[in-house]
């Protein structure tokens, strides 16, 4: 969710609801017992994504939402994971 503009790059993302907490909102659940601004309900979604994700509930289920944050979440864990590779093998290639 960065996007690259002339030689620059700028974050993109909004922290979206899954679930809100107004009852008029987008996919909200009396029955969801987290916090609704708690970090299991919310999602990093692109500007361009996130207002249909909201004006459109019914094509975006809770569950298809979730799923999209697993995804990001494995993403990022194998992203970082990588990065400490390299940085643990730029170290140990300036120690010999």
């Amino acid at each position: 969710m960065i996007f690259p503009d002339r030689e620059k790059s700028t974050v993109v993302a909004e922290i979206a609801h899954i679930r809100s907490e107004s009852p008029d909102g987008p996919r909200h659940d009396p029955n969801y017992n987290e916090d609704v601004n708690g970090p299991s309900n919310l999602l990093l979604l692109c500007g361009k994504h996130h207002r249909p994700v909201d004006r459109h509930e019914e094509l975006y289920e809770i569950e298809e939402l979730e799923a999209w944050k697993t995804a990001q979440q494995e993403s990022c864990r194998t992203r970082l994971a990588a990065n400490r590779q390299r940085r643990s093998r730029i170290c140990a290639s300036h120690l010999r």
